[in-house]
């Protein structure tokens, strides 16, 4: 119920969509309230819905004292959700710690190769990245 999968229980797991699938794994991981959550790209693949339902079933973890650690591409997710990051480069650690760091001068663009616009949620005032077209 927490993903939004009860009403698929009854269907078999081969038959529903790959982002189905990613919803079951992570309720499955749910279920056993692990003390430790690492999860790779836990929101690939899904829709927007189901992308901020599980993001902030992550986030009530972490704030319940559940450790959570996850490898996101989405950075604009990461934004919204995560108090810490890790930035790597070629396997290498560029930056460790807060949002508001993470955000400061050119750190981003010189990591990423694309100059990035930092723009504020009108209502929530979380912060946003938007790739310049050039």
């Amino acid at each position: 119920e927490q993903v939004g999968m009860a009403g698929f229980s009854n269907r078999p797991y081969p038959n529903i969509s790959g982002g189905e699938q990613k919803l079951v794994l992570l309720a499955k991981m749910f279920a056993q309230d692990p003390e430790v959550l690492l999860l790779d790209e836990p929101i690939a693949t899904l829709d927007a819905g189901h992308a901020l339902r599980v993001m902030k079933l992550l986030r009530e973890r972490a704030e319940g004292g559940k450790t959570v650690i996850a490898v996101m591409h989405d950075l604009n997710q990461a934004l919204a959700h995560c108090n810490r990051f890790l930035l790597l480069r070629q396997g290498g650690q560029l930056f460790y710690g807060a949002s508001a760091e993470l955000l400061a001068g050119d750190l981003l663009q010189n990591a990423y190769g694309v100059s990035l616009t930092t723009v504020r949620h009108p209502s929530s005032g979380i912060q946003f990245l938007l790739p310049d077209h050039q």
